[in-house]
């Protein structure tokens, strides 16, 4: 079907304002060829349209008029359910992006009220006959934009109903369970024992009282107390050097060691001796 016109259908054509009354008979007539002879057809120019006070109720609308014309008007006249053709002329090498070229009249539609349904090249054996009429360029294609309007009332409202969801819908696709490992069977009893930290060497625990290495002394100790030095008798400028860091002097031999008693003998490793 080249046209949504049914035989009982009230049919609108809509046309240049400078279309004569012979050419306009003539389109009548290749248009009842194609559809099946409307009872009722009526046929509007442009201005007429424009200026008249639309209190026709229509089904069908057919524009052939090359003008803009508010798609809003169109919507107040058509009944429910109808629809509206919008023809286009439009250049061959075009007519594949069609959706493209004629993308601000479907928007428009749209924005009006109406639901787009289609764009299509119009195919007739009346096509040449009617480009000729309508005073199109015969190289060119016409192209038709059809919508429809809605069934319902503006303002109308409709219970929505939603599908259930799935139980498994957050599921992986393969719902079958796989054999997991036990997390609990990755540790033996043994791999949570927490280990124990040694707070002190085995030297020390040997004797509390005095720091002395074992025969067979591994942890360092034993070299330690080889490698210290004893300083004896050292000689001081100020004579407050037992007091602490905070009376010494910056080349004093005791700089870093706790204080101690006038006289008592001082036992520094190596590496603590002087300190530059």
């Amino acid at each position: 079907m080249i046209w949504p016109v049914k035989k009982e259908d009230k049919l609108l054509i809509l046309v240049d304002s400078i279309m004569n009354e012979n050419d306009i008979q003539k389109l009548i007539g290749e248009i009842n060829k194609i559809t099946e002879h409307c009872n009722e057809i009526m046929v509007m120019k442009w201005t007429e349209f424009q200026t008249s006070d639309h209190e026709i109720t229509i089904d069908v609308i057919l524009s052939f008029a090359s003008q803009a014309i508010p798609t809003s008007k169109f919507l107040k006249i058509l009944n429910h359910g109808g629809s509206i053709v919008l023809h286009k002329s439009i250049k061959s090498e075009k007519k594949d992006e069609i959706k493209d070229v004629f993308a601000s009249d479907i928007l428009q539609l749209g924005i009006s009220g109406f639901v787009f349904e289609n764009i299509e090249i119009l195919n007739s054996p009346s096509i040449h006959t009617i480009k000729e009429l309508l005073g199109y360029d015969s190289n060119n294609d016409i192209c038709k934009i059809v919508a429809k309007k809605p069934s319902y009332e503006a303002g109308s409202n409709v219970t929505l109903s939603f599908p259930k969801l799935k139980t498994n819908i957050w599921k992986v696709d393969d719902v079958i369970e796989d054999d997991l490992i036990n997390e609990d069977s990755l540790l033996d009893e043994e791999d949570e024992i927490k280990p124990i930290k040694p707070t002190s060497t085995a030297c020390d625990i040997a004797d509390k009282k005095k720091r002395k290495a074992c025969k067979d002394c591994t942890c360092g100790l034993s070299k330690e107390l080889n490698d210290a030095v004893e300083i004896k008798n050292e000689s001081s400028s100020c004579g407050n050097c037992y007091l602490g860091d905070a009376f010494r002097c910056g080349s004093c031999p005791y700089l870093g060691t706790p204080a101690f008693k006038p006289g008592e003998k001082v036992f520094l490793p190596n590496n603590q001796v002087t300190i530059e």
